[in-house]
């Protein structure tokens, strides 16, 4: 946005940390010989068999077909819950000291309230990864970010925060794979995955992954989940787009993303309209914040996003 604003303008732009030919040469591996295979050998580890059963909440508690092959969507609505500041901080501090990341601690958070009310061990979770792991990336707007599969096993971890740095370091190793380039949404191994009556694609969790890289720039009130800011530019204003999750059909039942609030940490979760209804979907988001701040204040309901 910063860049499109100036160029309009006429105003001169910074200058480019990196051409696409270095960023081929130097990052991309999906062009180098054997990549695709390694890609698919790494989603069959992920997805080893005994594979998991889908959780039995959303539409399989309600008797519909799930939507395992992404093409039977429905529309989605939109609910949003947030942590105040202080117990934020509480959870930052907690994550520093077990050696993970506050997005991680609400990763597992979410894969914890999955296993429970869909009564299972063994839960996957799609996960938006920033793929900038380099510095010289962070302008780089060709290469954003890429679902990665991470499979986990709760039974394993007695706290939440070993739970966090296990999904951590499944995310770093996913990564190492990415782009997946929708493979882990379809083809050969997502089809053997579902051919045998479980899933990988129904739960999708993590950061609003514009908001890390937008903080500090002049456009930042347009790029914030929710935003309701205006840049003025003089000559005419520029407002938002409106989230356009909630204005098109769900291919996952739920997808939960964080944000800034402004007074702590914003938690939104789209759902499925055929597996969720508005108070089941606050229930679950509302457990999934219970359980990374136990024992202390309850939370603020923000909002209540509907479409």
């Amino acid at each position: 946005v910063e860049e499109t604003v100036k160029a309009y303008l006429g105003l001169p732009l910074d200058p480019v940390e990196m051409s696409i030919d270095r960023f081929i040469r130097d990052f991309d591996h999906v062009g180098k010989p054997g990549s695709f295979e390694r890609r698919d050998a790494f989603l069959r580890k992920v997805f080893a068999e005994p594979l998991p059963d889908i959780p039995n909440l959303g539409r399989k508690a309600k008797g519909r077909r799930t939507n395992v092959n992404l093409v039977d969507c429905s529309l989605g609505e939109g609910v949003t819950l947030s942590i105040p500041g202080d117990q934020q901080d509480v959870l930052r501090k907690r994550a520093r000291a077990a050696g993970t990341t506050e997005t991680a601690m609400i990763i597992a958070a979410f894969a914890h309230t999955i296993g429970a009310r869909g009564g299972v061990d063994d839960v996957v979770l799609q996960i938006p990864a920033a793929l900038r792991h380099d510095r010289r990336l962070e302008n780089y707007v060709n290469f954003v970010a890429s679902d990665v599969p991470v499979r986990v096993r709760l039974s394993r971890y007695e706290t939440l925060e070993a739970l966090a740095v296990s999904l951590g370091e499944g995310i770093d190793e996913a990564i190492q794979f990415a782009p997946f380039m929708d493979s882990n949404y379809f083809g050969d191994v997502h089809d053997d995955v579902v051919a045998k009556g479980s899933y990988t694609s129904l739960f999708v969790v993590g950061t609003q992954t514009v908001e890390r890289w937008t903080q500090a720039t002049q456009s930042a009130p347009l790029q914030r989940a929710n935003a309701t800011g205006e840049l003025d530019l003089g000559m005419f204003k520029v407002t938002p787009l409106p989230d356009m999750r909630r204005e098109k059909p769900r291919t996952s039942e739920l997808d939960l993303r964080t944000y800034p609030s402004g007074t702590g940490l914003g938690l939104f979760m789209t759902y499925d309209l055929l597996g969720y209804d508005d108070t089941e979907a606050h229930d679950i988001l509302r457990e999934v914040i219970e359980r990374l701040v136990a024992g202390q204040s309850t939370v603020d309901a923000v909002e209540q996003a509907a479409v």
